[in-house]
């Protein structure tokens, strides 16, 4: 099997596959989570009641944007840990692990 090219910054340490796939199921997990907040959050605000209006408010500022703050901030640990997002695949894995 080819060895996938190495586009990982030089001065960038390498980090273990397993690390960044856990790192990456947290990412998607998080995303998750956020879009069906997301969709309580719509749910409610078309509610008629006024009361659910007002939840819809704080879902949308206390979790939604929190899970996006948490997803960014995953994000941006995979990239300090290996330069850059990374894939799935092994192959693409390879240029980025131990």
């Amino acid at each position: 099997m080819a060895k996938a090219k190495n586009t990982a910054s030089e001065g960038t340490p390498k980090v273990s596959a397993d690390i960044l796939r856990k790192l990456d199921e947290l990412s998607v997990g998080i995303s998750k989570v956020r879009g069906t907040a997301r969709c309580v959050q719509l749910a409610l605000f078309h509610q008629l009641s006024h009361g659910d209006r007002e939840i819809s408010i704080m879902v949308r500022e206390h979790i939604v944007h929190e899970l996006h703050r948490l997803k960014k901030q995953t994000e941006s640990i995979m990239i300090a840990l290996a330069g850059r997002l990374p894939f799935s695949e092994k192959e693409e894995l390879d240029d980025m692990v131990e």
